[in-house]
């Protein structure tokens, strides 16, 4: 194939969405029309045994993880940095936050650095019914990804660790 060729296959496959089978590997439909051989990925779940949410059925399986998730809590206004530790599927208060931890991992040596955790936080004001403000991923390399907006505190992931103290990364 020209290069010519090339880039029109190119311009063509991304104009009908082709483009990620292109980069896979794969032929590009030849011009009759005939559709190039997919190959399906396997359906089989890497890790079987390792969910965040055990008591849905319908959660997604996530590889292990670590046991407690360190955080790093900000109150803006006493400019106060803490350390929280938070273990998987318990609460821990933070000011008038309920921070809960459901999933944490630290990529292996052999990955870029990566610590991810999953987290629902709650805001309980004296006297008011408490509210959910957070829920989702927060990442360690990337803490505005995903933050907290709250007048008063921030909270950012700083490390995966086991219930021993050392940090987890990858496979327990």
């Amino acid at each position: 194939m020209t290069r010519r060729n090339r880039r029109r296959a190119l311009a063509l496959a991304a104009a009908v969405g082709l483009l990620p089978a292109l980069a896979m590997g794969q032929e590009a439909p030849s011009p009759s029309g005939e559709a190039p051989a997919v190959t399906p990925l396997p359906d089989a779940t890497p890790f079987p045994d390792a969910t965040p949410f055990p008591d849905d059925p319908d959660a997604p399986t996530l590889p292990p993880g670590g046991d407690v998730v360190e955080l790093q809590g900000l109150d803006k206004i006493g400019a106060k940095v803490t350390v929280i530790d938070v273990p998987i599927g318990q609460s821990v208060d933070y000011g008038n936050l309920i921070i809960t931890a459901r999933y944490c991992r630290s990529a292996p040596p052999t990955e870029p650095p990566e610590t991810k955790a999953f987290l629902e936080i709650d805001e309980a004001p004296p006297g008011e019914a408490k509210k959910r403000i957070f829920s989702g991923w927060m990442f360690a390399s990337s803490p505005a990804l995903s933050s907290i907006e709250h007048p008063v505190y921030d909270i950012s992931v700083l490390s995966c660790k086991t219930s021993s103290g050392e940090a987890a990364s990858g496979s327990k």
